[in-house]
């Protein structure tokens, strides 16, 4: 018997049963293959590469656009074919007719699965074949695009069984067909669903939250769907990465929807047929995946989406509501029946616990999450993201290799990829400890952004993002300048040397670059050399004076060359700025000696407009108060105040109130007329006396926004 299920004759059977499936695969795999390198030949024609950039070209065409074009034609071929082979399951005349044959659950899984992939690989490799014969006619022709065809194949065909014994398996685990549309988009999207609730309750209740896509809920969303696992192996492929991971990972995952689908149709129960659910376990199993997170998931929405200030009311009413339709909705799909909307009410108490103790668990912190940090002895490294801390500084995440050239330093890490590994001190682990356990920063009140990356043994990695106050970000920054791989890394442009084309800009006193002289770049690098060397932490601490901007342009880097271009070198553009402080001795005399402004206060100012923030108690928002100061005492202390924007790290103090600054300019033609100065920031040390009155009466709503109308 088992023969006559794999011979010629019963596929031939097959084949006239269902003429119209080998035919619909047949003309889906003709447009992802033939007609699709025909037409990009022809564009590329019409675009006048060369041959060698055909060449090159052609071979990403195997290694990325066959990969995705083939790869949703194999999804689609999948997914027909399963639901046409096993659809009768929904019947049940169809059911007692095929299943009265002499034929055991096994060989009719069996026969359809084996018909299914006949009907599947003949079709492909016919087309597969013609796509390389167009392109050997070409003159595209090498063992080593046969071999990418084969390794193609291979991928597809893993695609193929994934989705296609994820189809049967819905199919033979539900009665109709409305619940198995709807098992269906659950299996292909229960899990990044699931991930992202409860990456919406990190966000919401832990001030420390930080996401992490191949953490615990990155798996769940990327591995743990049908759908989204295929994405991340096309990801995998498309960078080179596919190797023996890439196949066995995808034919462990097809082998478990195998065999799940196989022991759901040999042991399904025929009598059940027409009911949701033909397992009576996986009615209550179904029931509290779905309304569990449904309640989760509504009940947090309720909880962000008001702004009047009672989101927890409106959680429990949104949870509650949630909880009830859905289990309510599910019942009526089991029973048929309305009237059996509050069935169960045992299991819908059990729902209500379940989503009261997972809010409770993270409203509470029961896990420890907020203030859990490795023991100092665990920590192998401590890396730190350092783009809100530095302000307005631009540093490049590159680093020169031993052989003189150029590379990305963490291109693989963690998006956004930036985590700068700093030596590990009992004095930084302190300082960490004591921001994890205090009190985080209310809503208002001004910080920044500080994400770290504690790794210790067996390659765990642990990451949190805190929010932190000037003098927290200060004595970080302090313990942090005592690395001296760190500042080295950071002023690692003035190692680049003098064989390449660079140039060095500064922002000073005002908004606008100055271009330092070539005659004196030499000198000017050589004091920052010496100011580098002589320098203690505490100095880079201070409140900049200036902002060195430099550009490199392209220099050699690792990279592998762009093919197209014969010949032509891998380059990497190196450029960005960093702040220079006044303990540079050197620098700032050498700069002052030569004529470029540095920061040393604001003056003449025409006028200022000061924003203030007072929060709305009835939404439970921040309102803007714009006040406009106009008076010349007022300025003269505000520009005693005042710092630009762009100076403004955040280890320097300062009060949340942000200043727009206002100059009056000379014109030739049409008078004077004011000129947009910029953003500021008003010191802490510095404030005067009438924005902090001022300040007081906006909150209690006794000054307005007096801005005059245009």
């Amino acid at each position: 018997m088992r023969s006559k299920i794999f011979s010629s004759k019963n596929i031939m059977t097959a084949f006239k049963s269902k003429p119209w499936l080998p035919l619909f695969i047949a003309v889906g795999f003709v447009l992802a293959f033939p007609v699709a390198e025909l037409v990009v030949l022809g564009q590329w024609q019409h675009l006048h590469y060369t041959a060698g950039q055909m060449e090159v070209l052609y071979e990403n065409l195997w290694r990325d656009g066959f990969v995705l074009t083939g790869m949703v034609m194999a999804m689609a071929a999948a997914f027909i074919n399963g639901a046409s082979s096993f659809w009768y399951l929904y019947s049940k005349r169809k059911v007692d007719f095929y299943h009265s044959l002499p034929l055991t659950r096994k060989q009719i899984f069996l026969q359809q699965a084996f018909a299914g992939v006949i009907f599947y690989v003949v079709p492909y490799v016919i087309m597969e074949f013609f796509a390389v014969c167009i392109g050997a006619s070409r003159g595209f022709f090498s063992l080593g695009l046969m071999g990418m065809a084969v390794k193609l194949m291979i991928f597809h065909l893993l695609d193929y069984f994934l989705i296609y014994f994820c189809t049967v398996l819905v199919l033979s685990m539900t009665g109709n067909i409305l619940m198995g549309i709807l098992c269906f988009f659950g299996i292909m999207f229960y899990f990044p669903a699931l991930s992202w609730i409860l990456n919406g309750y990190g966000e919401t209740f832990y001030s420390n939250y930080y996401y992490l896509q191949d953490g615990i809920l990155g798996a769940l969303c990327n591995y743990f769907s049908p759908l989204f696992v295929q994405d991340r192996f096309l990801e995998m492929y498309r960078d080179g990465e596919a190797g023996v991971f890439l196949f066995l990972g995808l034919l462990l995952v097809g082998v478990v929807f195998a065999v799940a689908a196989f022991l759901a149709f040999e042991k399904r129960p025929l009598e059940k047929t027409g009911h949701a659910l033909v397992y009576s376990w996986s009615e209550p199993v179904v029931r509290f995946m779905v309304v569990i997170p449904a309640g989760l998931g509504i009940g947090l929405f309720a909880y962000v989406a008001p702004t009047g200030g009672h989101g927890v009311v409106w959680a429990v009413a949104g949870a509650v509501f949630g909880i009830v339709m859905i289990h309510g909705i599910l019942e009526s799909f089991y029973h048929f029946d309305f009237r059996c909307f509050f069935c169960r009410k045992i299991h819908l108490i059990v729902s209500f616990v379940a989503v009261a103790a997972v809010v409770f668990i993270f409203k509470t912190d029961l896990t420890g999450y907020e203030t859990y940090i490795p023991d100092y002895e665990k920590i192998e490294s401590i890396a730190f993201e350092f783009y809100d801390v530095n302000g307005s500084e631009a540093i490049p995440y590159i680093c020169k290799t031993e052989d003189g050239k150029y590379e990305e330093k963490n291109a693989k890490e963690n998006d956004p990829g930036t985590f700068i590994i700093i030596e590990k001190t009992p004095e930084m682990y302190e300082i960490l400890t004591k921001i994890a356990r205090e009190e985080p920063l209310k809503k208002g009140e001004d910080g920044c952004y500080l994400p770290v990356r504690f790794e210790t043994g067996f390659g765990r990695k642990i990451y949190r993002q805190y929010t932190i106050d000037s003098s927290q970000c200060r004595a970080l920054m302090e313990e942090v300048h005592k690395d001296s791989d760190y500042i080295a890394w950071k002023y690692g442009f003035l190692d680049v040397g003098e064989n390449y084309k660079s140039s060095f800009t500064l922002t000073g006193g005002s908004a606008e670059v100055e271009i330092i002289k070539e005659n004196e770049e030499a000198e000017f690098l050589e004091n920052l050399r010496k100011d580098l060397k002589d320098a203690d932490s505490k100095t880079f601490t201070e409140l900049p004076c200036s902002q060195l901007y430099y550009d490199y342009g392209m220099l050699p880097s690792t990279e592998k060359p762009d093919q197209l271009i014969a010949g032509k070198e891998s380059k990497i553009s190196y450029n960005g700025s960093v702040y220079l402080y006044p303990g540079f001795k050197r620098t700032v005399a050498f700069l002052k000696e030569k004529g470029y402004s540095l920061f040393e206060g604001i003056a003449d100012l025409e006028y200022a407009d000061v924003y203030y923030t007072k929060e709305n108690k009835e939404d439970g928002m921040q309102d803007m108060v714009i006040v406009r100061y106009e008076e010349k005492q007022q300025l003269k202390e505000l520009e005693q105040a005042i710092v630009p924007q762009f100076f403004m790290p955040g280890w320097v103090e300062r009060e949340n109130i942000q200043v727009e600054m206002t100059y009056m300019a000379d014109g030739l033609s049409y008078g004077n007329y004011p000129v947009y100065g910029g953003m500021g920031y008003v010191l802490k040390e510095k404030v005067p006396d009438f924005i902090l009155e001022d300040s007081a009466k906006v909150q209690e709503g006794l000054l307005e926004s007096n801005i005059p109308l245009e």
